[in-house]
């Protein structure tokens, strides 16, 4: 008869802010090595990603609503991606008052270059993970962040 190893389920709050706040820091570790080494930052990264969701581009505030922060931590952190030819500036068709930021072919080939890096890198810290508890795990995520 075989015998599995038993999962240890936190049983305190403590045990599971524990749990929460050691994985969190692996996963930050891991994404920030990366991303160093291409002069970003993970609030750089999830603008950048989430501009590649809407092609057409979006207003800071929308990217602000997004990621749960106020407007000008958007246009902080958008000013050195602007710079560096990232990301334009242009004027919403449908508002003149309203400007778009839109990712440049620079960034999107940038994105393809740090994504796979990304990806490489954190397949050592989800190796030994099944896809199906993966998936879950995104699920509760998901939920968690929509509750």
């Amino acid at each position: 008869m075989a015998t599995q190893k038993a999962e240890k389920e936190p049983t305190t709050t403590y045990a599971t802010a524990a749990l929460q706040v050691i994985t969190y820091k692996k996963l930050q570790n891991k994404i920030n090595g990366v991303l160093k080494q291409y002069g970003l930052n993970v609030t750089q990264w999830i603008i950048m990603g989430r501009l590649r969701e809407k092609k057409s581009g979006l207003r800071t505030t929308d990217l602000a609503k997004f990621i749960n922060v106020e407007v000008p931590l958007i246009t902080m952190v958008s000013q050195p991606l602007l710079g560096r030819g990232l990301l334009d500036s242009t004027k919403s068709s449908t508002d003149k008052r309203a400007k778009l930021l839109q990712l440049t072919d620079r960034a999107n080939e940038l994105m393809d270059t740090v994504e796979l890096r990304m990806q490489q890198q954190l397949q050592g810290l989800m190796k030994d993970i099944p896809r199906q508890e993966l998936n879950t795990y995104f699920k509760v995520l998901q939920t968690m962040q929509s509750a």
